[in-house]
């Protein structure tokens, strides 16, 4: 039965981890090199002579050209044998990672390869499962080799790894459809037409995401418009409505630099001090407007 698509995928991470393990290395080999020199009165030329040596050189290939190096002393000849001794390793895990890409690639649906377009905004939970497994292999095998369980850094790495796979997920859901509508209203009473795709970074909840959506042009006024963005309520901002309530809480609580260390530390989000500033007035002036009530 063929392993299945996680499988070999968590066999690639282990070989990756192997390979990073390796430390240096060099290609080449060493060779023990023994003779009787060019001095006729040397005791090498005696009878029953073994010669001299053996004498250690590395060798290796230069611009398609063999050269050799001797070494000073014995630490420096086994210092290069381990360095050569992990090259044959290198090797030998370089073919075991281009065998189990190539059966990754035979093994792996074309949904996984599609673009986000392609997908037309369908996330894929099965793949996302896939890679929260391959990164707890890589975790587990790090705690493996260190023998040493640190909860802080392991739930951390998790968080990280949590929000990775949801901003990816995320991008896909909130991604404009491939085929956008061709006119909008303008607020001048006109129509705008569609002119092109644009991407907007945003930074959301579980991490910064990309959003292609469509930009509309007005041939009457020349005003432009993204009305996705007032969709999803990131016009003319950079952070989520999500993001924005937690920097407004946090802004009104605390100094502006201790809150951004506060949510990089809580919520694993890196925002800039004007973006708090901004989010910290707008929830004041909500708040204002609410205790106030209806005008009448």
């Amino acid at each position: 039965m063929p392993d299945s698509l996680v499988a070999l995928e968590q066999q690639r991470a282990a070989i990756l981890a192997r390979i990073v393990d390796l430390g240096d290395f060099r290609s080449g080999s060493i060779t023990a090199i023994s003779g009787r020199c060019g001095k006729a009165e040397c005791r090498c030329h005696q009878p029953n002579q073994p010669g001299h040596g053996p004498n250690y050189r590395l060798t290796h290939k230069v611009n398609g050209k063999t050269v050799s190096e001797t070494f000073a002393s014995p630490a420096e000849q086994r210092k290069a044998q381990r360095e050569v001794e992990a090259f044959h390793r290198f090797r030998e895990l370089s073919r075991q990672l281009l065998e189990v890409n190539e059966r990754i690639c035979r093994a792996r649906p074309l949904e996984d390869t599609l673009s986000a377009q392609e997908k037309k905004g369908r996330s894929d939970p099965a793949r996302s499962a896939r890679e929260i497994a391959t990164l707890l292999e890589v975790v587990f095998t790090g705690l493996h080799k260190s023998g040493r369980f640190d909860l802080e850094a392991v739930e951390m790495a998790v968080r990280a790894a949590a929000h990775q796979l949801g901003a990816k997920m995320l991008e896909e859901l909130v991604n404009a459809p491939a085929d956008p509508a061709r006119i909008v209203p303008c607020i001048c009473g006109q129509e705008a037409r569609f002119h092109q795709m644009r991407p907007k970074q945003v930074i959301t909840a579980v991490g910064e995401v990309r959003i292609e959506r469509p930009y509309y042009l007005c041939p009457h006024c020349h005003q432009g418009q993204s009305p996705r963005d007032a969709e999803l309520d990131v016009a003319a901002t950079e952070y989520s409505p999500g993001v924005r309530r937690m920097m407004a809480v946090v802004g009104s609580e605390t100094s502006f630099q201790h809150g951004r260390e506060q949510l990089e530390l809580l919520a694993g989000l890196e925002v800039t001090t004007n973006g708090r500033r901004a989010a910290g007035r707008s929830h004041r002036r909500r708040y204002r407007r609410a205790r106030a009530g209806p005008v009448c």
